[in-house]
Order: C-alpha cells, then sequence, then structure tokens
C-alpha cells in the first residue's frame, strides 16, 4: 500500500511539472525556449515555445534550450536535408555510437547571432549544434543560439535529435 501511494505521489507530480511545462513562454518576444523540461522528475516536452514566431527583418532571435535534462538542435534548411540529418543522427559504428556531423556540430563559427537569408551555405541549412541542457557545465557548450533574420519569408526549423519538433520563424 506505501510503495502504491508513493507511485501515485510521483505519477501526480510529474504530471503537475508536464502541465506547467506546457504552459512554457519566453518573457522576451525575441526569445524561443528550445524544449522545456524539470530535472527533479524528468518531465519534458519536446517543443519550441512558441512554436511559431513573427519577427521583422533585421530581428534578431535568440533560441534558448530550456531543457533541464536533455539536448536539442535548432537546424534550418531545405525538409529534404533536415529529415536526412534527423535520420541519421546517430549510427552505431561497431561499438560506438557515432553522431552526424551536420547535425550535432554548428554550421558557422562561434561568436555572435549568426545572419539568416534562408541562402546561407547556398542552400538554406544553418545549425546551431548540441544545445546543451540548463544544468549542464559552461565547457560542455552552447546553451543558446542567435540569429539575425536580414530577409522577409517564412523559415522553418527543427531539432533534428527529436523527431515531430519543429517551430517556423516569419520574417516581415
Amino acid at each position: 500500500m506505501a510503495y502504491e501511494s508513493l507511485q501515485n505521489s510521483m505519477v501526480a507530480r510529474t504530471i503537475a511539472d508536464l502541465r506547467q511545462i506546457q504552459q512554457t513562454k519566453p518573457k522576451r518576444s525575441s526569445t524561443v525556449f528550445v524544449g522545456a523540461g524539470h530535472a527533479s522528475t524528468g518531465a519534458e516536452v519536446t517543443a519550441f515555445f512558441p512554436a511559431q514566431l513573427s519577427v521583422h527583418a533585421g530581428d534578431t532571435v535568440t533560441f534558448v534550450n530550456h531543457d533541464q535534462t536533455d539536448i536539442h538542435t535548432v537546424t534550418f534548411g531545405p525538409e529534404k536535408l533536415r529529415a536526412n540529418i534527423e535520420k541519421n543522427f546517430a549510427a552505431p559504428q561497431g561499438k560506438r555510437l557515432v553522431l552526424n556531423p551536420l547535425g550535432a556540430f554548428p554550421s558557422d563559427p562561434p561568436g555572435g547571432a549568426v545572419e539568416y537569408n534562408g541562402a546561407n551555405h547556398g542552400n538554406g541549412y544553418l545549425n546551431a549544434g548540441i544545445l546543451q541542457p540548463q544544468g549542464a557545465p559552461p565547457a560542455a557548450g552552447p546553451k543558446m543560439f542567435q540569429v539575425t533574420f536580414t530577409k522577409p519569408g517564412t523559415y522553418h526549423y527543427e531539432c533534428v535529435i527529436h523527431s515531430n519538433m519543429d517551430g517556423t520563424i516569419v520574417v516581415h
């Protein structure tokens, strides 16, 4: 009976965390939270908050991994390329697991916001690389990625680690 009570309490706490996570919303209008999760229960929602953001040409959007438990990416480019990276993000090679460098590493050198016009690298590819969870030490890597949108358009992006984790930036 005590075990069942403890189990019910843990499930209720996780459900409460998930309900709170689903209400996640950045305070700044130019920020997108990349995933959201609680370390205490492991509850996680693999989504972008907001899933669609409208900005003006010249605006900089800050993508922040808001998840306390998991890594994510922010990857722009043609749907076919993003799908291929996602499909082949991690593959076993012998006894090792090898990550696809197109998904795991940034497409551009570090050093501030990356300008994006939908034609970067000749096909619109732009990738943050792996964004570390909030609890990770600074040496593990970045937790945020900034993009300055220079040309009006609708730009789709995703986390190539988690299927169906997709977002859209509409630039006016």
